[in-house]
């Protein structure tokens, strides 16, 4: 999405999580792009695996690893979620796409490549867009926990034996309705983040308030009530 050059993967692999960076055994596949275990990702556009036939069980947790060829460039743009309160691991050079327990050189709490996980539903599923900032994100939710409200409200539904309705949490911090800050501003992303999501039947809204706080006090991104209330009618 972001990216200022291409970039090569040389194999990527899903499985069920265990715990740390281990999986379950028996769930590894492979994953494949127009039936090739490799691909390159153009600049600013989105690349989607062929189908893996897998089940999930709902509130799973997903390992997704993916190899990159060659050393990236200090300069090399990555696209990512910034600050997601969620280990992922990075492992020395070399490909371990497909161990049991990857080795790890070091760890991020960012989602680095991967934006969304597509998974064959019942046709009377829905799906939830949480369209927000910080406070939908993850903001002082504690590490690995999954304790965002939206993981909340995935549990809730589950438990309450209901419709099954799918959580999409797209909630950047600091995500503004009418200016970019981190990211692009919720204007310009509604149609990628909310629409374009397979699925979607319902969005809750919750952004506005990095609007009013105008937290670089720029003249020219002071906002007014009206200004606000514009942008929500536009979602």
């Amino acid at each position: 999405a972001y990216g200022l050059r291409k970039l090569e993967m040389t194999r990527a692999r899903v499985a069920l999580r265990a715990e740390g960076p281990g999986i379950v055994p028996g769930s590894d596949r492979p994953l494949t792009f127009n039936g090739s275990p490799s691909a390159t990702i153009a600049v600013g556009a989105l690349l989607v695996s062929d189908e893996v036939e897998l089940d999930l069980p709902p509130l799973s947790n997903l390992v997704i690893s993916v190899h990159l060829p060659g050393d990236l460039p200090e300069n090399f743009v990555i696209t990512g979620h910034g600050n997601a309160h969620q280990t992922n691991y990075i492992s020395p050079a070399g490909d371990f796409t497909d161990a049991a327990v990857m080795p790890v050189a070091k760890t991020t709490e960012d989602f680095l490549f991967v934006s969304s996980v597509d998974v064959v539903a019942p046709a009377d599923t829905g799906g939830i867009v949480a369209f927000g900032d910080s406070l939908t994100d993850c903001n002082i939710s504690k590490l690995d926990a999954n304790n965002r409200w939206t993981d909340q409200l995935a549990r809730r539904i589950v438990a309450c034996g209901g419709r099954m309705l799918g959580v999409m949490n797209q909630g950047i911090g600091g995500s503004r309705i009418l200016h970019d800050i981190r990211g692009d501003s919720g204007l310009r992303r509604f149609d990628r983040d909310v629409i374009a999501q397979t699925g979607v039947t319902h969005v809750i809204v919750l952004m506005g308030i990095n609007d009013i706080r105008n937290r670089w006090q720029k003249p020219d991104e002071f906002v007014s009530a009206e200004q606000v209330i514009a942008g929500l009618n536009q979602f």
